[in-house]
């Protein structure tokens, strides 16, 4: 793949770690359960064929008491690029996020500041495709930083 490779790892380890470490929906932004204030990977599964076609990371960094920033990336093989997998599955985290901050608010109704999220996603500027798929779900240009072009959505 052009601008991602498999970290070091075999296709067949790549694969494994990707399959058996999948995201659990049942938590909030304070918790870690699945990993994510460390950086995480997970597969993106084919539902017709059950194979994998990719991966989506995902990193919490919390910028403020009241802030929080999620750092996106993703892959999609090459064979299965330019389907909408990758709008599929990066808009699904947006609107997983979307979910857990209004949980948040919610459950928190009675402070006077609601917790803000920003989704950050650091772009190869070779990368016309990912970058039209970010500019496409809402995101706006931030800077360019340790070689890559950043964009932003604040939720």
């Amino acid at each position: 793949m052009k601008f991602q490779g498999f970290k070091g790892l075999t296709k067949e380890e790549y694969t494994k770690e990707l399959v058996t470490k999948y995201i659990t929906v049942e938590h909030d932004v304070d918790d870690d359960s699945c990993g994510i204030k460390k950086g995480r990977q997970f597969a993106i599964i084919d539902r017709d064929s059950q194979r994998l076609i990719g991966d989506i990371y995902l990193k919490q960094d919390q910028e403020g008491p009241n802030q929080y920033c999620y750092w996106i990336g993703y892959t999609i093989h090459p064979d299965h690029s330019r389907r909408g997998y990758a709008f599929e599955v990066v808009d699904g985290v947006i609107n997983y996020l979307k979910q857990q901050q209004q949980q948040n608010n919610h459950d928190d109704s009675n402070k006077t500041t609601n917790k803000l999220i920003i989704i950050k996603a650091g772009i190869d500027q070779n990368n016309s495709g990912s970058i039209n798929l970010v500019k496409k779900l809402g995101f706006t240009y931030l800077n360019h930083e340790d070689g890559e072009d950043i964009y932003q959505l604040t939720l």
